[in-house]
């Protein structure tokens, strides 16, 4: 499995993760909008580190699911919910990914009008979406 490096905006917090396939999850909910000023785009990671830790913070932005972020920029660095063991990574902040492509978005109910991918994806709305988490 490919290993991938990175760095936050400032380069304070350093990112290595292992990804199976460079293939973006795009996340529409409010939350992610609110966060990454539009859509969460992210990869599914099977192992990462973030280092240093003192300048990771976290925070929970509900009952199910956590974001970290760097303590110094603010750049969004990973999104999980708490009874996955998948990580959803920014793949923005990771070097020389080549072979992108576009899998799925979800809470897509959400999507504003103002902007849409020409990629064909799998759509799923919110309802949908919480289903597969499955918060139980």
């Amino acid at each position: 499995m490919p290993e991938y490096h990175g760095a936050c905006l400032c380069e304070a917090v350093k990112i290595s993760v292992q990804v199976e396939r460079p293939e973006l999850s795009i996340c529409h909910c409010e939350s992610c909008r609110k966060w990454c000023s539009g859509p969460f785009m992210a990869f599914v990671a099977q192992d990462f580190h973030l280092e240093p830790k003192e300048k990771v913070s976290h925070y929970s932005s509900s009952d199910i699911a956590k974001r970290a972020f760097c303590k110094i920029c603010g750049t969004c660095l990973t999104f999980y919910y708490h009874n996955m063991k998948q990580v959803f990574v920014n793949p923005w902040i990771l070097r020389n990914v080549q072979g992108i492509t576009t899998g799925v978005e979800v809470c897509y109910d959400n999507k504003p009008d103002c902007y849409s991918f020409d990629n064909k994806t799998e759509k799923y709305t919110e309802a949908e979406t919480m289903a597969m988490v499955d918060t139980s």
